[in-house]
């Protein structure tokens, strides 16, 4: 990666991007490492790709030559959705399977209660990060902005799912943290439209601890996305999108 600097990672599926990066055709990397770096102009994002000479791969020359291959494909997109198309209909997303974004983001380290019941696992967190004002819709019936839910852990290889009424992304978080059913729906949506707290008061009602603010990348796929959120800004309710999404590193 071209950096001047050490890039401290903070999350990595090391099984998702082994995965990934064993199904990259050898024609595409022999004999060189793919080394990309986001860029940010005036016309919008971009990735900008180079190429290094060959040694013993670790893993960030992994997560370069992932990204690379996605670049080079065309698999990527450096945006999220800001919306659903067609109201109960998927997002546009079918050739861009991967998002590379970097974001403004809050972690919620959820409690205990939540990972003593899983064998294994030491701690349930996820990333939060805010739709922007400038995309929020104050029309009716075009909701758009959205929340983004990274997950540090997921429990399936499901592609994106179809909304489920009722059931927002917020909700889908709590259904993998409590191993339930991804769409399993609650009454009165209380984590979605039923209560227009920002989704970090909903967790922390729940006993999640909210972290400092940082700006953070992330690579991730998109697992499930509605319009059932709502949150207050500036003493106005909006109804909101949001999404879950599983990543592959975020640093």
């Amino acid at each position: 990666m071209k950096n001047q600097n050490l890039v401290d990672y903070k999350y990595i599926d090391h099984s998702k991007l082994d995965m990934l990066v064993d199904q990259i055709p050898r024609s595409h990397s022999k004999n060189k490492i793919i080394t990309w770096k986001v860029a940010l102009s005036l016309t919008g994002p971009s990735v900008e790709v180079g190429t290094g000479t060959s040694r013993d791969i670790s893993t960030y020359e992994k997560i370069d030559r992932l990204v690379g291959f996605l670049t080079a494909n065309k698999l990527i997109s450096l945006e999220r959705p800001l919306e659903l198309s067609g109201g109960w209909h998927l997002p546009s997303l079918s050739d861009h399977t991967f998002i590379l974004e970097t974001m403004t983001a809050r972690k919620v380290i959820l409690p205990s209660e939540y990972t003593e019941r899983i064998n294994g696992l030491r701690g349930f967190a996820v990333w939060i990060s805010d739709p922007a004002e400038k995309d929020l819709s104050v029309s009716d019936f075009t909701f758009r902005g959205t929340f983004i839910y990274l997950t540090e852990m997921h429990w399936d290889d499901e592609g994106l799912a179809r909304m489920q009424s009722g059931c927002s992304a917020l909700q889908a978080v709590m259904n993998i943290a409590n191993r339930e059913n991804l769409e399993k729906t609650s009454g009165g949506e209380p984590l979605g439209r039923g209560n227009s707290d920002h989704p970090l008061q909903k967790l922390e009602r729940l006993g999640g601890i909210v972290t400092d603010t940082r700006t953070i990348t992330s690579l991730y796929t998109v697992r499930y996305m509605t319009n059932e959120q709502c949150y207050t800004v500036n003493g106005r309710e909006f109804r909101v999108n949001d999404l879950l999404g599983y990543p592959i590193f975020i640093y």
